[in-house]
């Protein structure tokens, strides 16, 4: 499933540069973890000049309100609970989207669809990077701690000079920020200043939507025996098992009382074959001219008369739209 940005959410970066001298304090039972299902950093770059940039994606099925967010830089090897630089989120971002931080003057291709700048989003390949929900440490980009001189990793996966784009697979953050680093297991790399492809992350985490049902059809009907009126009905065909509440049949008088209601079916769900029905009735239809409408969020009732003046034009319609129609004529003088 490939997420795409809305270029219309409203988030808004609160941004602060310190040189930490205290200790944050998290936990005092020890280091706490995330819960299955988190926002994750699905893009690292470490580019040339200002060319450093993060990317989030909520991975989770709901939205995220990201005002307890903050990124946080351990430079240089830095103790865990004393970060060299601290980037505070505000905001919201919703299941399946993502938002780009990047580095005070890097290129504009780094913020697209009007991303975040942030002057201590500062880091080098040997420079840790935890995102914390409050206290609590939801993904790990390197080992805190631990200085290994230039990067972590080899190669296009190395963490300096590179683009890390995170594997699809990768639906939980790293939540522990002591753990050996090898960006390889849920990175791919990319070459240095690839900027393509941000602010968009493909991702196996969450199921894609359903896809939109298809309007039904009025697909049979059958009334006006030339015998007793049984086992009239009338049928719907649209999706397999698939629910139409949303939709109503309608009979329309087409002789005397034009234009009045005279019955109501409500649209209940298709079977695998993709059919619907009203069962078989009993004079449950009126004989002669008539209509049938196929609507979708039917307001009214029956016995409304919809022709007030009679003139064959519908002057009330309790409906957001009419999907189907058919109509019969017994060939009477004046009928509609």
């Amino acid at each position: 499933m490939r997420a795409y940005s809305n270029p219309w959410r409203k988030l808004r970066l609160a941004v602060s540069y310190m040189v930490v001298a205290s200790v944050i304090v998290a936990s005092q039972g020890g280091i706490a973890t995330a819960t299955s299902g988190s926002v994750i950093f699905s893009e690292y770059v470490e580019g040339s000049g200002n060319n450093q940039a993060l990317e989030l994606y909520n991975a989770t099925a709901a939205s995220v309100d990201l005002s307890s967010y903050t990124i946080e830089i351990y430079a240089d090897g830095a103790n865990l609970f004393s970060p060299t630089y601290s980037v505070d989120l505000l905001g919201s971002l919703a299941s399946g989207d993502t938002v780009m931080v990047a580095r005070a003057g890097a290129d504009a291709a780094l913020t697209p669809n009007g991303g975040f700048s942030a002057g201590s989003l500062i880091f080098d390949g040997n420079d840790a990077i935890v995102l914390r929900d409050g206290t609590v440490i939801v993904d790990v980009i390197g080992q805190v701690g631990f200085d290994p001189v230039t990067e972590w990793g080899t190669g296009d996966t190395s963490t300096q000079d590179n683009t890390l784009r995170r594997i699809a697979a990768v639906c939980d953050g790293q939540t522990d920020p002591i753990n050996t680093f090898d960006p390889s297991v849920e990175w791919t790399g990319f070459p240095l200043d690839t900027f393509d492809d941000l602010d968009a992350h493909t991702s196996d985490c969450l199921a894609p939507p359903p896809p939109a049902l298809s309007d039904p059809l009025i697909n049979e009907f059958v009334f006006n025996h030339a015998g007793s009126d049984t086992n009239e009905f009338v049928e719907v065909s649209g999706d397999a098992s698939a629910d139409y509440s949303a939709f109503t049949v309608l009979a329309l008088e087409g002789d005397t009382s034009k234009g009045v209601i005279d019955g109501v079916f409500p649209v209940g769900s298709t079977d695998a074959s993709g059919y619907w029905t009203t069962g078989f009735m009993s004079n449950g239809l009126e004989n002669g001219t008539q209509t049938l409408l196929l609507v979708e969020d039917f307001t009214g009732a029956a016995g409304d008369d919809l022709d007030t003046d009679d003139d064959g034009v519908l002057d009330v319609t309790p409906w957001s739209r009419v999907v189907d129609d058919v109509a019969v004529d017994d060939g009477g003088a004046g009928d509609m």
